[in-house]
Formats: structure tokens, C-alpha cells, sequence
């Protein structure tokens, strides 16, 4: 494919010409595996999408790719950051420039589904309240291996629940953070986009407070892959600003920031009615269960390794 500049940023579309489906790419150093990734969204179903790859000032040939992509598919927008503006920024960035009616980012490592954007769009098309659905999926290793997939049993599907019960599940193991990747009305998002901030769990604390203002919705379909890294995402982008708060959780006994961005939010915010504002007091509850899970998680963890550790050493020392 010929190469050439990166385009600027076109101006609003009339109605007729706007996209159904906005997907938002934010990439750094995606050589190896975005091409996968881009080829099964631009083969979806759905044909009237527009894909936005924000090139986070990468050092590897994922400019040149972003390049071939967009001068052979004119759905595909791209931008280039001057230097690399931390993975939330980027996440944000990607946001901005959309403009179809319904809004999902995309990681780079991923695949999906032909029909995954048509099923989707359906379902949040049923429900006029909603904001976000999202449906079930595998999950591999980055070596292709499997590894153990989602999908959201009986009890656990947010669809038929109200709203505090949806943002309570988010003060639970379950994986419900993967919600970040599924389709949202657009308008809705980029209206609480502020509240996605540089915090441990990010996603998590970011979902918990969208789920207090519209319901949340599930497909029990498998429609998309999800690739889980082998290093941790502090290990992998050791100089993004949110590295540091992944660190900072791990060492800390009980964080009660991320309660307290919530919080915050519940009680300042005018969709949010007076009578479902008194969910704070089952929301700390539910929070230090949360928090104290996941701190005995960290000790048990950290004996193994001490165990794992010993041995070793015994087996090194005979």
C-alpha cells in the first residue's frame, strides 16, 4: 500500500453521512498483532462503522501499518501522537474523534466475530435506557493457548437487575471490567469520560459508576477473542502514569480512593435521583468485602512465592 501523512481529523458529518458504530484503537507498539485485530473489525457484518487508530507515539513499524490501513479503507481514520500521552489519554483520545451513534474500543491483541458489532448493536437497540451490553468470550494466552473464557451465568447477567445491584458487582471477583470492551451509546460515554481517571482498577471503578446511571445489558453469545498478557500491565509499560497506582495497590492494606471517587460521583451527580443516592452505605460495605478479598489474595500469593522461592533454593543447594 502507498504511505502517506497523517490525515486531519475531518470535521462533524451531516446525519446521513454519520457512522452507526465508532470502534476506537489505541495502540503503542502493536506491530505483531494489530493487523489480526483490524482485519476482523473491518470484516464485520455491520458495514457502516468508522475505525479511529490513535498511534501513541509508537517505535515499531505501527505507523507504517496504520498508514497501508487508512489508504486502503476509507472507514479507517488515523492519528499519531507527537509523544506518548499515557494509555488513559490515548483511551480518551480515540473518544474524541468518534462520531457514529454507538462507540466500543478495541485492543490491539484482540479478534472478534463477524456479527459481533451487528449483535450488539441490536441488543442496545431493544433497549432504549441502556448504555452498554456486551457479550461472553474466550480468552487465549499470547502464545494461543487456551485460557478460561467469560460469560455471564445465571444470577450474574446485569440485564434484569437494577442498577445498584449492577454497580456492586463491580466490588466482586467477577470479571465484570471487561464491560470497558463492550458497545455503548456514544453520547452517554463521552458524556462521564471524565470520570475515567488514572487510578489502579480503572476500568473497574470507571464502570461502577456508569452502571449507577443506566442499566447495563448482556448477549450470552461468544463473539470475541481476548489475548491475556503474560506480564502485568505495570510490568509491560513500566513509565505510563496509571503503572504507578498498580504498584501503589499492591503494597497498600486498604485504598479507599477508588470508594471515594465513586462515592463522589453518586452524590454529585444531577441523572443520578435522590432516592438511589443512599446506595453509598451498601457501596462502602460492599467495598471494604472487596478490598479485604483481594488483600488476602495478595498474602496467600505472596507465601507461595516464598514457598516457591525455598524450594528452589533447597533443590539448587542438593
Amino acid at each position: 500500500y502507498p504511505t502517506r501523512a497523517a490525515p486531519q481529523p475531518p470535521g462533524p458529518r451531516t446525519e446521513a453521512a454519520r457512522p452507526l458504530v465508532s470502534i476506537g484503537m489505541p495502540v503503542f507498539n502493536g506491530q505483531n498483532s494489530m493487523r489480526r485485530a483490524i482485519d476482523s473489525l473491518l470484516n464485520q457484518t455491520c458495514r457502516n462503522i468508522e475505525l479511529i487508530i490513535s498511534d501513541n507515539a509508537s517505535e515499531d513499524g505501527t505507523w507504517d501499518i496504520c498508514q497501508e490501513y487508512s489508504a486502503a479503507d476509507p472507514r479507517v481514520r488515523i492519528s499519531r501522537n507527537p509523544e506518548n500521552l499515557g494509555v488513559v489519554a490515548n483511551f480518551k483520545r480515540v473518544l474524541s474523534l468518534a462520531q457514529g451513534h454507538f462507540f466500543m474500543w478495541a485492543a490491539v491483541d484482540d479478534c472478534w466475530d463477524p456479527a459481533f458489532v451487528a449483535t450488539l448493536v441490536d441488543d442496545l437497540e431493544r433497549d432504549p435506557e441502556a448504555g452498554v451490553t456486551l457479550c461472553g468470550f474466550d480468552r487465549v494466552k499470547e502464545d494461543g493457548s487456551p485460557y478460561p473464557g467469560f460469560r455471564l451465568g445465571p444470577g450474574k447477567d446485569p440485564t434484569p437487575k437494577n442498577r445498584l445491584a449492577t454497580a456492586l458487582s463491580f466490588y466482586t471477583p467477577l470479571k465484570v471490567n471487561y464491560y470497558f470492551y463492550g458497545l455503548f451509546r456514544r453520547d452517554f460515554l463521552a458524556a462521564y469520560i471524565d470520570q475515567y481517571k488514572p487510578m489502579a482498577a480503572v476500568e473497574r471503578w470507571f464502570l461502577a459508576k456508569l452502571a449507577l446511571v443506566k442499566p447495563f445489558r448482556y448477549v450470552d453469545k461468544v463473539l470475541h477473542e481476548r489475548t491475556v498478557a503474560a506480564k502485568s500491565f505495570a510490568q509491560r509499560y513500566p513509565d505510563d502514569p496509571l503503572s504507578r497506582h498498580f504498584v501503589q495497590e499492591q503494597t497498600s492494606f486498604l485504598d479507599l480512593s477508588p470508594f471515594s471517587e465513586v462515592a463522589r460521583f453518586l452524590l454529585r451527580c444531577k441523572e443520578i435521583p435522590w432516592f438511589r443516592k443512599i446506595s453509598i452505605a451498601p457501596l462502602f460495605v460492599w467495598y471494604l468485602g472487596f478490598q479485604l478479598r483481594n488483600y488476602r489474595f495478595r498474602i496467600q500469593r505472596r507465601r507461595k512465592q516464598l514457598r516457591a522461592g525455598r524450594s528452589q533454593k533447597k533443590t539448587a543447594a542438593a
